[in-house]
C-alpha cells in the first residue's frame, strides 16, 4: 500500500515537473509577445496558458483518483508528452518572429521527459508532433507567405531534436549506469579477494 501511495506520488511529481518546463516556455512566450512578435492579444495568451494549466491539472487529478491504475501505462508517459507537444505547437503557431526559438525551447523542455517512453511510444510521439507542426505549417501558409527554407531547416531540427533528444539521453543514462557498476564491482572484490584469502 504505502509502496502504491509513493508511485503515484512520484508520477504526480512527473507531471508536475513537466508542467514546470510547459510553464518556462511560457514565460518565453509572453517575452515575445511583450515585444509585439505574437498575433495574440493579452487575454488570449492567458485564455492559451490556462488551458494549458487545465490540461495538466486533469492528468494530476486522473492519478490523484487512481483512475490512471486502470490503464496499461499507469505513468500516462505518452499522454502527458502528447499534450506538452500540443502546447508547444499551439503556441508557436502564434508566434511571427523568433519562433524558432520558442519551438526549440519547448521542445528542449518536453524531450527531457521523453526518456520515459518506450521505442513505439517515441514513434508515435516523433510522428505526431511532426504531423501537428506541419499541420500548422500549412493553416499558416494559407494566411501569410512563409519562408520556405527558414521552416524547412526548423522542421529538420525539430525533427533531430524529436529523435536524438531521447537516444542522447537514454546513452547518458546507460554510460552513467556503467560507470557505477563498474565502481560497485571494484568496491566488491577486494572483500572478495579477502574472503578467499587461506
Amino acid at each position: 500500500m504505502e509502496e502504491s501511495i509513493a508511485q503515484q506520488q512520484a508520477r504526480i511529481y512527473r507531471v508536475a515537473t513537466l508542467a514546470a518546463g510547459i510553464f518556462v516556455h511560457l514565460i518565453a512566450c509572453w517575452i515575445v509577445l511583450s515585444i509585439g512578435s505574437m498575433t495574440l492579444s493579452i487575454m488570449e495568451f492567458i485564455g492559451l496558458a490556462s488551458l494549458s494549466a487545465a490540461g495538466f491539472l486533469v492528468l494530476i487529478s486522473l492519478i490523484s483518483v487512481e483512475w490512471n491504475l486502470t490503464l496499461e501505462d499507469p505513468d500516462m508517459s505518452l499522454a502527458q508528452m502528447l499534450w506538452a507537444v500540443i502546447v508547444v505547437i499551439m503556441t508557436s503557431h502564434f508566434v511571427t518572429d523568433l519562433k524558432a526559438a520558442v519551438v526549440l525551447l519547448g521542445l528542449a523542455m518536453v524531450v527531457i521527459g521523453a526518456n520515459r517512453l518506450n521505442r513505439k511510444e517515441q514513434i508515435v510521439f516523433a510522428i505526431y508532433s511532426l504531423a501537428l507542426y506541419l499541420m500548422s505549417l500549412a493553416v499558416l501558409s494559407q494566411a501569410q507567405s512563409l519562408s520556405t527554407i527558414t521552416e524547412i531547416v526548423v522542421m529538420i531540427a525539430f525533427a533531430m531534436v524529436l529523435v536524438c533528444g531521447p537516444m542522447l539521453h537514454r546513452f547518458e543514462i546507460s554510460m552513467m549506469e556503467n560507470i557505477l557498476l563498474g565502481k560497485t564491482e571494484n568496491s566488491v572484490m577486494p572483500w572478495t579477494r579477502l574472503k578467499s584469502w587461506p
